[in-house]
């Protein structure tokens, strides 16, 4: 055992509660550094355990290899962390709130998402890739498992959630879907559908036509002639020097952003 670890190990016994910046500030070390430190502490003393957290420091706790391996934070008053008193119950050496084992179907149900999402961590949009038909055969999976633990609990909890939003999305996308697909434009109102636009490119151009008093369908020839006419009335060295220089920054913005959009230049 390297003397800076022993250092560490017996800093953290006389001074439990240690917030982790402050043991790296004193010992001058990195967290990649400082993690790999606790490793080998752990090796070296297996029946020690440095529970930590951002509020409540770094702790070292004696187990009981006979009871759960699994540690309580009693407050700073009453020891800090300690280990828990029921019995193991589990192959990890913990009861049923600490243990993070799996049942076998669990097991089997995220390897089978895993093959289907690949190394992405589950979500609502990268589950909808999957379709609703494979959502559904695999939300009715997963209600079906049993959790074991705690942990276990949590996790399919989590699941749960993750695959009702896909599902709901997925359910609300095929009734629009549904609901539109024999939706059909009057006749009376094609010619006006056919020339409106929600493009906002579009939208943009209709009000940059009319900064220019003309009309949205009018040709490059147009525009520029529409251009040149009102810059010689606002254009400021024209009228003897009366001209608006503000409307004449907005003709040439309007006549450079039709060019741009209509592709003239």
């Amino acid at each position: 055992m390297k003397p800076a670890n022993l250092n560490i190990l017996h800093f953290i016994r006389e001074k439990p509660g240690t917030l982790r910046r402050t043991l790296l500030e004193t010992f001058d070390l990195t967290e990649y550094r400082f993690n790999r430190i606790l490793r080998n502490l752990q090796r070296e003393f297996p029946d020690l355990i440095f529970p930590w957290s951002d509020d409540h420091g770094v702790w070292a706790v004696e187990l009981d290899r006979s009871r759960c391996l699994g540690v309580n934070w009693l407050g700073p008053l009453s020891g800090g962390y300690s280990q828990c008193i029921e019995e193991p119950g589990f192959a990890d050496g913990r009861c049923h709130e600490h243990s993070e084992c799996e049942s076998p179907e669990m097991i089997a149900f995220m390897r089978r998402l895993a093959y289907l999402l690949g190394p992405t961590e589950p979500n609502p949009m990268n589950l909808m890739s999957l379709g609703i038909v494979q959502i559904e055969e695999l939300f009715e999976t997963l209600k079906r498992i049993t959790p074991l633990t705690n942990f276990e609990f949590h996790s399919r909890y989590r699941l749960v959630k993750i695959f009702a939003s896909a599902h709901a999305t997925l359910k609300w996308k095929k009734r629009r879907r549904e609901k539109f697909s024999d939706f059909r434009i009057p006749p009376e109102f094609e010619a006006r559908h056919r020339s409106s636009s929600i493009n906002p490119f579009e939208y943009s151009l209709k009000s940059l036509f009319s900064m220019l008093e003309i009309p949205t369908n009018s040709n490059r020839e147009q525009t520029l002639k529409a251009w040149k006419r009102l810059a010689r009335l606002h254009h400021p060295d024209a009228q003897g020097g009366e001209g608006n220089e503000d409307r004449m920054k907005e003709l040439n913005m309007a006549k450079d952003r039709i060019f741009r959009i209509r592709r003239w230049d």
